[in-house]
């Protein structure tokens, strides 16, 4: 658990950055044989890309500094619960593992999300990961709550 705690501690310093540079707040880090090798934070506003997800970044950073192979077997640490295109990416990549640190069920906006939950859709995808939820969560959900509070209210 603590490992778990460790590198959630990681992601949850990418989620910060991200949020400094006005990004939804979610960080991710790519970790194998207890080592990180990928680090990412969503930068979707930042770079005016709605695939710059903190997943995906973390994934391309281990990539790049690693190589493809690298991926494969890791675990996944991110704050938030992935939607469906990091998810499949993770599985694309050979991910083993996804701990999660806030599930959608724990965010103040999970209504706009439907039903989907991350083990629903990996059913429905016919594969199979790993998944640990709830690693800090209240944490990871403070962040994205208080984003989400900010946000509106800056509307």
């Amino acid at each position: 658990m603590k490992d778990n705690e460790y590198y959630m501690n990681i992601a949850i310093r990418e989620a910060r950055i991200s949020l400094a540079d006005s990004n939804p707040p979610v960080g991710a880090v790519l970790v194998k044989s207890k080592k990180v090798i990928g680090k990412g934070r969503n930068i979707t506003f930042l770079k005016n890309n709605d695939l710059k997800h903190a997943e995906i970044v973390a994934l391309f950073d281990s990539i790049e500094r690693y190589g493809q192979e690298a991926t494969k077997g890791a675990t996944l640490f991110t704050t938030l619960a992935p939607c469906p295109m990091c998810l499949w990416a993770s599985v694309i990549m050979g991910v083993k593992k996804i701990v999660i640190g806030c599930n959608h069920d724990s965010r103040e906006d999970s209504e706009s999300f439907g039903s989907y939950t991350v083990n629903k859709l990996l059913e429905m995808m016919d594969k199979k990961i790993q998944i640990e939820l709830d690693i800090l969560e209240s944490e990871c959900a403070d962040l994205w709550n208080n984003w989400l509070h900010k946000d509106r209210i800056n509307k």
